[in-house]
């Protein structure tokens, strides 16, 4: 058995507060890993953004010595991100969904609010990465991506009651023209990054 268990996100950053998640990946070629070696070199194929997260901040819990060499083979000169522009478009389709259902009033705040929340900050961790400056966290790269292109919003706090809906089930939503004004954020964040054409790392 060829393997690697490795700890991600807020807890190997050392972010970790009372609503974060453990976040584990085994990486084996048994069924029943998270993920094949085969999957991860298809990650590698495109230079996911997904695996340079893993390259940049993850910590092996765990490996015997043919599964580190394989890691370490694995995230050595990884590619530049190939689907930035998938990812934009996808991004912009979300954002119009979430716009239209608002006018239309035809879903619940809290359903759309959590789509935009996770929308918002996965177009800021692309932008992060994309101007050379890799942050998967929270909150700190919302800010971090508003702040790169001159987006402002009410309060530094406000992203985070918005990604209550996220992390805190059946949170009531913050209101109409604040996600009104979240997705106009949204749009905004991914023209920017369309209009400076900055390439991955």
């Amino acid at each position: 058995m060829t393997y690697v268990r490795l700890l991600y996100g807020s807890h190997a950053r050392g972010e970790a507060d009372a609503l974060s998640d453990t976040d584990l990946l085994v990486i084996d070629d048994d069924p029943l890993a998270d993920y094949t070696w085969s999957d991860m070199t298809h990650l590698r194929a495109y230079g996911s953004l997904f695996l340079w997260h893993l390259h940049l901040e993850s910590v092996i819990l765990d490996a015997d010595e043919q599964g580190q060499e394989l890691w370490a083979k694995l995230t050595s000169e990884l590619p530049t991100y190939a689907r930035v522009q998938e990812d934009l478009d996808a991004f912009h389709t979300v954002l119009c969904d979430v716009s239209h259902a608002l006018q239309a009033r035809d879903s619940s705040l809290e359903f759309e609010g959590a789509v935009l929340a996770r929308t918002i900050r996965h177009v800021a961790i692309l932008v992060c990465f994309l101007i050379g400056e890799p942050n998967f966290s929270r909150y700190s790269a919302v800010a971090h991506a508003m702040a790169f292109f001159g987006i402002s919003c009410a309060h530094e706090k406000e992203f985070e009651e918005l990604y209550d809906l996220v992390l805190r089930p059946g949170a009531a939503a913050p209101g109409e023209r604040m996600l009104a004004e979240w997705v106009n954020r949204g749009f905004a964040l991914v023209l920017a990054m369309r209009n400076y054409g900055g390439g991955a790392r």
